[in-house]
C-alpha cells in the first residue's frame, strides 16, 4: 500500500512538473508579442503579391506584410517573386496560358510597368495551395501596395502594418533580370525612400552583394540576411560588410545554437515559411518570435487561442521589437 502511495505521489510530481514547464513556455510566449508576417500577403488564401492578398493579411491582423520586388524596364519597383511572368501563377493578357518553355523570356526587366500589368495574376490557382481563392488581379508596384494599404487602414481605422521587402537578386540574373548591385540598390532606394516607410520597414535578400550596396548608400535602413542552406551564423555574417539588423532562415534551420549566437550578437531572428501551428510553437519555444506564414488568418487565430499577443507596431511599447 505504501509503495502504491509513493508511486502515485511520484507520478503526480512528474505531471505537475511537466505542466509547470509547459506553463512556463506559454507564459514566456505570452509575455513577448509575436511578430507575424503575411508571406507575399497571404499566399495560402489569395494569389501571392497582389493588393487583394495584402489587404486580406491586414484584416487578419498581421504585424508585417512580407513581399518581393524586382525592377521593370522603366526602372519601377514591381512587387513580384519572379523577374519573369511565371506560368505557375500568371496568364497572358488575353487569358491564355503561358508556355513553360518560354516563360523566362517574358522578362519583367525588359517590360514597362504598364505592359507588366496587362498580364493576369490570380485567375490560375496555385497547385500547392488548393484553398487559395481565385481573383483576377495584376502585379502591383511597391507604391501601389503601400498606397492601397494606407488607404485601407485609414478607411477601416486599422493600424498600418510594417513592411518586409525582399529584393530579388542573384549573380546569375545580373545583367539580364536586374542591373549590377550598386545600380540596383540606387534604383530601389530612389523609389523606396519616397514612400516614407523606411522607419517601419526591413529590407532583406539572399544576395549579400545587394545588401552591402543598399547599406553603403543608406546605412540607416534595417537589413536582414536571408539564408536557405545550412551555414553557421558567423559564416553568414562574414559575407557582409556591416552588422545586419537580423538573420532570416528557413524555419527548419533554426537550432538552439543559432538562436544563442544571434542573441549573443544582438541579431533579430526570423523564420520562414511556417504554416503549421506545431512548427510555430516549436520556434517560439526556441526563442524565435518573428514568424512568416502563408496562412495569416489561421496563425493569428492560433496565437490568440494560446493567449499570445500579435505584435502591433502602432501600439507596442517593446523597444526590442
Amino acid at each position: 500500500m505504501l509503495r502504491k502511495v509513493i508511486l502515485i505521489g511520484l507520478c503526480a510530481t512528474v505531471l505537475i512538473g511537466c505542466n509547470m514547464e509547459q506553463k512556463e513556455v506559454n507564459n514566456e510566449s505570452a509575455a513577448k508579442a509575436v511578430i507575424l508576417q503575411g508571406h507575399r500577403g497571404c499566399r495560402g488564401e489569395l494569389p501571392e503579391n497582389t493588393i487583394e492578398a495584402f489587404l486580406r493579411a491586414v484584416d487578419a491582423g498581421v504585424s508585417t506584410l512580407e513581399m518581393d520586388v524586382v525592377l521593370t524596364g522603366d526602372r519601377d519597383v514591381l512587387v513580384s517573386h519572379d523577374p519573369w511572368m511565371s506560368q505557375e501563377i500568371m496568364a497572358m493578357p488575353d487569358g491564355s496560358k503561358i508556355d513553360p518553355a518560354t516563360q523566362h523570356e517574358l522578362n519583367i526587366f525588359e517590360m514597362t510597368t504598364d505592359s507588366c500589368q496587362t498580364y493576369i495574376c490570380g485567375s490560375k490557382r496555385h497547385n500547392s495551395f488548393p484553398d487559395q481563392q481565385s481573383v483576377k488581379s495584376f502585379k502591383p508596384t511597391l507604391r501601389q501596395v503601400v498606397e492601397a494599404v494606407r488607404d485601407h487602414c485609414r478607411k477601416k481605422k486599422l493600424p498600418v502594418p510594417s513592411f518586409d521587402i525582399e529584393v530579388k537578386s542573384t549573380l546569375a540574373w545580373e545583367g539580364k533580370y536586374h542591373p549590377a548591385p550598386e545600380s540596383y540598390a540606387s534604383v530601389f532606394l530612389r523609389e523606396f525612400l519616397t514612400l516614407s516607410i523606411a522607419h517601419m520597414s526591413t529590407v532583406q535578400s539572399f544576395d549579400h552583394r545587394i545588401l552591402n550596396s543598399i547599406h553603403k548608400q543608406y546605412p540607416e535602413l534595417d537589413l536582414i540576411y536571408l539564408a536557405e542552406r545550412e551555414r553557421s551564423i558567423s559564416e553568414m555574417l562574414s559575407m557582409l560588410d556591416f552588422k545586419p539588423y537580423g538573420i532570416s532562415l528557413d524555419y527548419k534551420l533554426w537550432t538552439d545554437q543559432k538562436v544563442k549566437e544571434c542573441k549573443d550578437r544582438g541579431l533579430h531572428m526570423t523564420a520562414w515559411t511556417v504554416n503549421a501551428e506545431a512548427d510555430m510553437s516549436a520556434l517560439l519555444k526556441l526563442g524565435v518570435y518573428d514568424i512568416i506564414t502563408d496562412y495569416p488568418t489561421q496563425m493569428v487565430q492560433a496565437l490568440k487561442k494560446q493567449g499570445i499577443q500579435v505584435y502591433n507596431r502602432a501600439t507596442s511599447t517593446e523597444e526590442s521589437l
